[in-house]
């Protein structure tokens, strides 16, 4: 899961990951609501997430060489009970059934991007059948999370790439936003280190995080923890004399960022209490 821009994206709250809500108790623009009520369908237009995807999707290729943006739609369902029977994309009747994972997850949503913007994003369920929005009101809850972070992950990163990924991370993120939410994304300043082990937040005694120079390990690398992340300031590596990040210790997912401040000022609040110190850590 991405570190920044948590939150609903309606109006104007920017945190991450970025989350396009669909509430399941919308009727929406249904194309033929008495035939849905009968069927236990309920549908919502989708055209702001699929302009969205369209802009992800069409980013020209310097801006997608060291990072990329992931969606993810999940669908989760009141009381951990079961997931919907069908969900589908419908546009002037004709349906394009999307791949629900045992876990909640779409792992064909991308496609949306090249669907009519005219068209509905669709659940159906048996637990829907003849029942009106008031009686169905909370059985799914739906989200998109759009992740940025750099595609390399192999534990070696240059400083040369590291500015590249935060100079075309914010560019991302810009495009996920309309345009008076676009001059708020803060410059990317800071990269975030996200053990992939790390599920329960807690701060390893002894990340594997360390300033390179001529592939000899530098000491003095300054790093936050916060909200299960390593913050590192890309101008420490610049004064430390590194030309280099490495990252062992295990799988991890790399994240462009701005400095914890601007996070928090953003509204992303630490997983882990009294995760904030400052700390240097001393390469072996």
């Amino acid at each position: 899961m991405s570190k920044f821009m948590r939150g609903l994206v309606v109006m104007s709250a920017i945190s991450m990951p970025v989350y396009v809500a669909y509430a399941d108790d919308a009727q929406g623009m249904s194309q033929d609501l008495s035939q849905d009520l009968n069927d236990g369908v309920k549908c919502k237009p989708v055209k702001s997430i699929i302009k969205r995807m369209r802009k992800l999707e069409g980013m020209d290729a310097d801006i997608v060489d060291t990072v990329t943006t992931s969606s993810v739609m999940s669908i989760k369902t009141k009381d951990e009970g079961p997931l919907p029977d069908a969900v589908f994309f419908r546009n002037k009747g004709v349906k394009t059934a999307f791949t629900i994972a045992d876990d909640g997850k779409i792992t064909d949503f991308k496609k949306i991007a090249f669907f009519d913007k005219k068209g509905e994003f669709c659940i159906q369920d048996k637990r829907y059948f003849g029942k009106t929005k008031e009686q169905t009101k909370g059985i799914f809850s739906v989200s998109l999370s759009l992740d940025v972070a750099f595609k390399d992950a192999k534990g070696l990163h240059t400083l040369d790439k590291i500015r590249d990924g935060l100079k075309d991370g914010k560019s991302h993120y810009k495009k996920m936003f309309p345009t008076p939410l676009k001059l708020m994304i803060p410059k990317m300043t800071h990269i975030g280190v996200a053990y992939k082990d790390n599920e329960n937040g807690r701060e390893r005694k002894d990340p594997e995080i360390f300033a390179v120079l001529d592939d000899m390990n530098l000491s003095g690398l300054q790093m936050e923890y916060f909200s299960a992340m390593y913050i590192i300031a890309v101008e420490d590596l610049q004064t430390l004399g590194a030309d280099s990040l490495k990252i062992t210790g295990g799988d991890y997912t790399l994240y462009p960022l701005p400095g914890i401040e601007k996070m928090k000022k953003f509204g992303f609040v630490d997983k882990e209490k009294g995760g904030e110190e400052k700390m240097a850590r001393k390469s072996e």
